[in-house]
């Protein structure tokens, strides 16, 4: 049961390892290239602020 608990240890520790190589490889690609990503939506300073949506009355619209 040991022999498991390490070897699915040492599996995990695997897939972590090969996920931080992936993306540090990926980071030091944008860099070498130039390229920063934009931030595409979500709360920012200069964003409209969300709608005022009355969620109760389209649920009743849905169900009626």
């Amino acid at each position: 049961m040991d022999e498991d608990v390490a070897d699915d240890d040492l599996q995990m520790a695997v897939v972590l390892g090969a996920r931080a190589n992936l993306s540090t490889r990926r980071a030091l690609l944008y860099v070498r290239e130039g390229r920063v990503r934009k931030r595409v939506g979500g709360s920012r300073p200069g964003r409209r602020p969300n709608r005022p949506r009355d969620f109760d009355l389209g649920a009743h619209a849905i169900l009626r």
